[in-house]
C-alpha cells in the first residue's frame, strides 16, 4: 500500500474517522453482505482464506511467524473528528 491511513467521511455533516496503520502490509475494509449500518476498517498482517480453501495456517498469505520466545508488537490509531 502507498498510504498509512484511511479516512471515512460522513456525507451528511463534517464528522469523520481516520484509521492510521503504519507498517501494516494489508488493510481489510468490509461490511455485512446485504447491507449493514457499519463498515469495518481493519489493519491486517495477513489475509483471510478464500471460501472453501484448506490452506494450512502456517502457509497462509501474509502470515507472521515468530521463533519461540520472541515477541511482536504493532499498533494502529483511530481518530474521530
Amino acid at each position: 500500500m502507498k498510504s498509512n491511513k484511511i479516512t471515512l467521511k460522513n456525507k451528511k455533516n463534517t464528522k469523520q474517522i481516520t484509521v492510521g496503520f503504519d507498517n501494516f502490509p494489508y488493510l481489510g475494509i468490509w461490511s455485512m453482505e446485504g447491507g449493514a449500518p457499519f463498515v469495518c476498517i481493519e489493519p491486517w498482517y495477513g489475509v483471510t482464506s478464500r471460501k472453501g480453501s484448506k490452506v494450512q495456517l502456517d502457509k497462509k498469505e501474509g502470515i507472521l511467524s515468530l521463533p519461540s520466545g520472541k515477541m511482536f508488537e504493532c499498533s494502529y490509531t483511530i481518530t474521530i473528528d
